[in-house]
């Protein structure tokens, strides 16, 4: 980025504003061009986290020399301000073409000239991840096309989650599902993207309407649009096809190229539609409007009394009029009326106005009172507490046991002394007929597994021979949890077994409304599970009674955690929830900017999470919401964004976030002063749990699903091609390796001495 340039570029007169910059219109003074100088808002003009990514990316957008794309000059220091310098485009956006439909080969032109700029663009690897009307600009008269704005999201992704939530970039609208998800980059979602646009402009209208991220992916996910040829009649059912393919949920099903999906297109147009109109429809509007200002002009018309209403917007014109002054319909099948029956008609509307309007204000006190109702409702916490559990069993770990998720009931991964220091050999091996896809988990002197041919296994932990084995009817999805002689799983259906962990014997089951995939958490004799159906369950543990049940955005797949009274879980819906334990009071919910997937973590009165992004999250979960507090800061920070407001203070009990760089797929470990996560791009990072800076990271591992294990002074992680290594807590220094034979996507578990390893090819290690 140069910053002494500050006289090359005089900025002119501001064409726009965004969420990310303010858009002004400038003079290369060098070269007398006009120019775009788009100025960053103050928040990422100043994070080197976010900005530094960003800057990177736009060293390569400068690069890009292609016929359909608006080059970049540079990125500038200007007045102070982080500026993006582009060339100056004189014709509109495609949002000026929006709302009403233009003919197909006009749009198959539009979309291939895009086509060409998104293909080439990848060749330098270089996505655009915000495709939207706004940021490509066309000519209907030359069939000019060109693409803006490439490198800009990169600046969004890498800004802490709570910014993220005020900035709507990318749109979620143009989004494609793994996007609306808070994945990572995907070659295929401008594919996405692409032919949302075009669906857009041949009807008018978009398949999916909706303003958030979640609400959007919903609607994704459900996957009804109304077809192209029920609403453009000339277009054949061959498009909706070709257009169908292109909005597939899952990025595999979706075309490989923009340039691949066009092909298809023109293919399933046909040559007569396929062509490009000579004059766009907009033209031919204007040129109408025009012929009829000279026809009405050249031939006077006879005054008369006589009035015509408009019926589309009700504006009373002369009889001689073929056209409303006012929207330029049609007058020509209208009857005639007298100036009086026209006051008439006028005093009749001014009622009716007037009627409409004390409707709307009895109809808006009504939804303020309701308003005020709900909040004063949720004010006063009028939920009661509800009566003790009937046991106080908890997943408590012995010194020897791994009962739960990450071991125990706060996720924590750790194990201490004796420190596991492998001697590499296999103490046992037992195969299954299919691939193990959980964690085990040990108690006593047996090992659980859940196999995926349909049973629940228990072995004995020193020799691996079967001691007792559960049929199923479905496959076991969860991680299992033991807590006092009771084993807990959920399977594929919603179904949640209990089975005494000795015998295998059923003790109770639940059903919850879909799949169960996160692993159960027993504190104080109450049991939390999520679910694929949106809910957090509390059950009584020992009988299986619901004690309540909450409903959230989207599915629940991490496990929860419990501190001094408070579950707190993540959701995939981008939110962290702290509920009341007992009664399941909503005290807090806070965005978090992506989904999460993984299970909680809680030290000393803070909770620590990993969303599917890669960001890390400390916050403090004993801090309780108050009224309109949210909604507060949620535009103080907007405003900031917009320059019109100081910096606001963090929002209340977050701590810090750390920005990992990739997908974190396993849940983190700590030992009480650091933070441990792994990365799907073969990272191990340490983190100080007070900070959440970098102590120390180690990569080139490979890729990595698994969870980090500490053992005392060394950290355990086992890569997804069955390599083991352990490293110095201290340090980061590596101490030893060793690997299995397979494939690990479960995280393995450490206990008695042995690290138990399940492999996706269907066997259970036991190393010594």
């Amino acid at each position: 980025m140069n910053s002494g340039n500050t006289i090359r570029y005089e900025t002119n007169e501001q064409l726009g504003t965004s969420g990310v910059s303010s858009v002004f219109k400038g003079t290369d003074i060098k070269t007398k061009q006009d120019v775009v100088i788009k100025k960053l808002r103050s928040y990422f003009a100043t994070e080197d986290q976010g900005l530094d990514p960003f800057l990177e990316e736009m060293g390569r957008v400068t690069q890009l020399e292609h016929s359909n794309i608006v080059p970049v000059k540079a990125v500038e220091i200007l007045e102070g301000e982080t500026a993006i310098i582009m060339h100056y485009v004189p014709f509109p956006s495609l949002k000026t073409f929006t709302g009403n439909p233009l003919p197909l080969g006009e749009v198959i032109h539009i979309i291939k000239k895009v086509a060409a700029a998104l293909d080439f663009a990848q060749t330098k690897n270089i996505l655009h991840r915000d495709l939207k009307p706004s940021n490509i600009f066309y000519d209907s008269g030359s069939g000019d096309v060109l693409v803006s704005d490439f490198g800009i999201t990169r600046l969004v992704e890498n800004s802490p989650p709570l910014v993220r939530t005020t900035v709507n970039s990318p749109s979620p609208m143009y989004s494609a599902p793994e996007q609306n998800e808070g994945l990572h980059d995907n070659p295929r979602s401008d594919i996405y993207s692409l032919a949302i646009i075009a669906y857009e402009l041949v009807t008018g209208e978009v398949p999916y309407d909706s303003l958030t991220p979640h609400s959007m992916l919903a609607k994704q996910i459900k996957g009804t649009i109304t077809p192209v040829s029920s609403l453009v009649k000339i277009v054949p059912k061959s498009v909706d096809e070709v257009i169908s393919k292109a909005l597939e949920f899952k990025p595999e099903k979706r075309y490989k190229s923009c340039t691949e999906f066009v092909k298809e297109l023109v293919s399933a147009a046909g040559p007569k539609l396929a062509r490009k109109p000579v004059v766009s429809a907009k033209k031919l509007v204007k040129a109408e409007q025009a012929h009829q200002i000279e026809t009405s002009s050249e031939e006077p018309t006879e005054e008369t009394d006589d009035r015509v209403i408009c019926r589309h917007c009700s504006t009373g014109n002369s009889a001689a009029a073929t056209r409303c002054t006012n929207c330029w319909s049609s007058l020509t099948s209208q009857p005639t009326i007298t100036i009086d029956e026209e006051r008439r008609l006028i005093s009749r509307y001014w009622g009716t106005l007037k009627k409409r309007k004390r409707s709307h204000s009895i109809a808006t006190l009504l939804m303020v009172t309701v308003f005020l109702g709900w909040w004063g409702f949720n004010l006063m916490e009028v939920r009661p507490p509800l009566p003790d559990p009937s046991s106080t069993i908890s997943s408590n770990p012995g010194p020897e046991e791994w009962v739960t998720a990450q071991r125990d009931v706060f996720h924590t991964g750790q194990v201490h002394a004796p420190e596991f220091d492998p001697i590499g050999a296999v103490a046992w091996s037992f195969e299954i007929d299919g691939p193990i896809i959980n964690s085990a988990a040990v108690a006593g002197d047996l090992v659980f597994i859940g196999a995926n041919d349909l049973r629940i296994v228990a072995l004995n932990s020193e020799t691996g021979d079967l001691v007792w084995e559960y049929p199923l009817h479905v496959q076991p999805n969860s991680h299992p949890t033991i807590a006092q002689d009771i084993l807990y799983w959920g399977l594929r259906d919603g179904t949640l077994l209990a089975l005494k962990y000795r015998t295998g014997e059923l003790v109770w089951t639940y059903k919850t409304g879909a799949a169960i995939y996160s692993a159960p958490t027993v504190v104080d004799g109450t049991l939390y599970v999520g679910s694929s159906d949106n809910k957090i369950y509390s059950i009584d543990a020992l009988t299986g009674a619901e004690r309540w049940s909450r409903t959230t955005g989207n599915w629940v797949v991490g496990s929860a955690s419990v501190d001094k009274g408070v579950l707190v879980f993540g959701g995939q819906d981008r939110e962290l929830y702290m509920y009341d334990a007992n009664n399941g009071t909503l005290r807090h919910q806070v965005n978090l900017g992506s989904g999460v997937d993984n299970s909680t973590i809680i030290v000393n009165d803070l909770t620590y999470v990993a969303t599917r992004s890669g960001m890390a999250v400390a916050f403090d979960h004993t801090q309780k919401d108050t009224s309109f507090q949210k909604a507060y800061w949620r535009w103080w920070m907007q405003f900031w964004v917009w320059n019109i407001a100081p910096r606001p203070d963090p929002i209340p009990g977050l701590k810090w976030i750390r920005n990992l760089g990739a997908v974190v797929v396993g849940d983190m470990a700590t030992n009480g002063e650091k933070l441990f996560a792994s990365t799907t791009k073969g990272k191990l990072i340490a983190m100080d749990l007070g900070t959440g800076l970098t102590e120390w990271e180690t990569d080139g591992l490979g890729l990595i699903y698994t969870a980090p294990i500490v053992s005392d002074q060394t950290i355990i992680q086992t890569s997804a091609n069955g390599t083991v290594r352990g490293f110095d807590i201290s340090t980061g220094e590596m101490k030893w390796e060793i690997s299995v034979k397979g494939m690990v996507i479960s995280s393995p578990v450490l206990a008695g001495g042995k690290l138990f390893i399940p492999t996706i090819e269907g066997t259970l290690f036991a190393i010594h």
